[in-house]
């Protein structure tokens, strides 16, 4: 009876050692934050459904092209607000939106009392110039002759300068509302005043009316010149290195598919977006006015032509996204398969309770024994995910640089990589 004893309770202790053996291996994987890899396996039959196909990473000569995505612009000397510097009633609008304008050329009246009594300042001011000029040089001769006082003429002297400084000011202001002084002068005073352009360009849009009254400072209508627009190019971190000044650049647009449009890299700005972690290039469009549907703030794509180079390169539909990130599906040999299965099956039994320890340890190991055998009944195919970052594609082909090495000569997916995926999305990663 006591031998009996003795050899369950040996069973106990080595069915409980079994047990704690996982849970104590995913402990430690869980302390030392081992990095989980993404896997899948996929049965003959699923294979032969999907039509999978593989390929192996090779080094080729890669067409040197960057591919990137970006935004038209204008620098702030290529884009105008107008306004007025004086408030009053809009009379006259003499442009529409997307009409072409030089500098000078007006295009709104405006009309205000305000200029009229602008005018007459000026006029007076004009009249008292010329009367302190009238009397400086009426004291100057007396002092020549001895009989004019010093003191007065002083005086005279700063009343002149004075009403010089005046006249002087107003009119400035006039030539800043476009009002020639020489008419007023001549007592042709006008009621309104034009509003003119800064710079050549195309109106845009315009947010008056005819009627309107606009304050001071009132942007009433917007002027760009589109001739000057500019691509900014987000390029990723890992591509800086390969593009430089005076490149050639091919920018692609939607709504002109007869030909693309030639750009050069000019500047590249020296500091990281760190949350996209790009960095801005600039290229300055060559042929833009032949594209006439091109504006700023336009999204677009280009190519930037860096020259060719080698490097290892996968066909692109190789390349799946899963989470944000770029991975390769690998096949791995029966040796990967079996401790992938090895280490499922370790994280499975270290889920369970350790109620019943005894009765439900020795079910457990027989469940899994029946499970294997049904395993070796039906082959699967064992597939694991390769992070990667990628560079350049050229011909079909997509430049990929590993995180970490995947082994010589291994088979990558290539037709079916997106299926793979989906099967990681519908039935959860994977993981060890």
């Amino acid at each position: 009876m006591k031998f009996h004893l003795l050899i369950i309770t040996a069973a106990a202790l080595l069915a409980a050692c079994q047990n704690a053996a996982p849970q104590q291996e995913t402990a430690e994987k869980a302390q030392t934050g081992e990095k989980k890899e993404l896997s899948v396996t996929v049965s003959d039959e699923q294979m032969q459904t999907i039509n999978l196909q593989t390929a192996h990473l090779e080094e080729r000569e890669m067409g040197g092209t960057v591919r990137v995505n970006g935004i038209l612009k204008l620098y702030p000397q290529d884009r105008a607000d107008v306004g007025c510097l004086i408030g009053g009633v809009v009379r006259r609008i003499l442009v529409t939106p997307g009409q072409q304008v030089r500098a000078g050329q007006t295009l709104v009246y405006i009309e205000n009392t305000e200029i009229l009594n602008l005018q007459r300042e000026y006029a007076d001011a004009v009249r008292n110039a010329t009367l302190a000029q009238q009397e400086l040089k009426r004291q100057q001769a007396m002092a020549q002759e001895g009989a004019a006082i010093g003191r007065n003429l002083q005086q005279v002297t700063a009343d002149a300068k004075n009403a010089e400084a005046q006249r002087q000011a107003l009119k400035l202001q006039l030539q800043q509302l476009h009002i020639s002084a020489a008419a007023v002068e001549a007592g042709n005073f006008v009621r309104q005043v034009p509003v003119t352009s800064p710079i050549n360009g195309s109106v845009g849009e315009i947010t008056v009316n005819t009627g309107t009254y606009a304050e001071p400072q009132t942007v009433i209508m917007r002027v760009q010149n589109n001739r000057a627009l500019y691509a900014d190019l987000n390029v990723y971190e890992k591509d800086v290195d390969r593009v430089a000044v005076g490149q050639e650049v091919n920018i692609l647009l939607t709504n002109h598919t007869t030909h693309d449009v030639k750009a050069k890299v000019v500047r590249i700005t020296p500091s990281l977006d760190k949350t996209m972690k790009t960095m801005s290039v600039q290229a300055q469009l060559i042929d833009a006015e032949h594209c006439t549907n091109m504006v700023a703030d336009m999204a677009i794509s280009a190519e930037i032509i860096i020259g060719k180079h080698r490097a290892l390169a996968i066909p692109e539909e190789a390349v799946v996204e899963i989470k944000g990130k770029k991975y390769l599906f690998v096949h791995s040999d029966a040796e990967d398969a079996s401790e992938h299965e090895h280490d499922h099956e370790a994280e499975k039994s270290a889920a369970h309770k350790e109620a019943d320890k005894h009765d439900e340890a020795a079910q457990e190991h027989e469940g899994h024994e029946e499970e294997h055998e049904g395993h070796h009944h039906h082959k699967e195919t064992f597939f694991r995910c390769y992070e990667v970052e990628t560079g350049v594609a050229d011909e079909g082909y997509i430049e990929v640089r590993p995180l970490k090495p995947i082994p010589e000569g291994a088979a990558i997916v290539t037709g079916g990589s997106f299926y793979l995926a989906s099967m990681l999305n519908e039935h959860g990663d994977h993981n060890h």
